[in-house]
């Protein structure tokens, strides 16, 4: 469900400006749930994440499935700054995305 976040964006200005940020959570998964809706909708000719005929919902079900994986079983990352891509530099990365998106 969207909170009454008008903008559509992750951060609701009043609560921002008062450093309240009671809602900063409720709305970064607001923006987190736009994408799932906006990868779906444009399929995956425009979004890599998604499958031919997958819903919202089913991007969602994947996203989680990835994060819960990662949990368990961290990646490798190769190449010429070798690391690993585990769980929580992963929600890290979603979070400063969601926050800061190209």
């Amino acid at each position: 469900m969207l909170s009454t976040n008008t903008d559509l964006g992750n951060v609701e200005i009043v609560d921002y400006t008062k450093i309240l940020w009671l809602t900063a959570v409720e709305t970064t998964e607001d923006a987190l749930n736009l994408f799932f809706h906006h990868c779906a909708r444009v399929g995956p000719a425009k979004c890599a994440y998604a499958e031919e005929g997958m819903s919202a919902a089913n991007i969602s079900t994947k996203y989680e499935r990835v994060i819960e994986h990662l949990r368990h079983t961290p990646l490798p990352i190769f190449g010429p700054d070798p690391d690993v891509m585990d769980y929580r530099i992963m929600l890290g990365g979603l979070f400063v995305s969601l926050y800061s998106p190209l």
